[in-house]
């Protein structure tokens, strides 16, 4: 069986060789990537700019704003 990992990078460490045996969703190896590290990094940004954005929204709910 091939495996193929989801993103793109690199393997820095091997967990399982050939022949060894092997539980579904158990670690194979890791890798390293850029393109995850960057994908986190704009989630945490996203997830601080909702959470702010329904900190606004709140507050200006209560205020009794017309919000729309």
């Amino acid at each position: 069986t091939h495996i193929t990992p989801y993103i793109p990078g690199t393997v820095i460490k091997v967990y399982k060789n050939l022949g060894d045996n092997v539980k579904k969703g158990g670690i194979l190896a890791e890798i390293v990537s850029q393109e995850l590290a960057e994908l986190k990094s704009e989630y945490f940004f996203l997830k601080e700019k909702i959470k702010l954005l329904n900190t606004t929204f709140k507050k200006a709910e209560s205020r009794g704003d017309n919000l729309f």
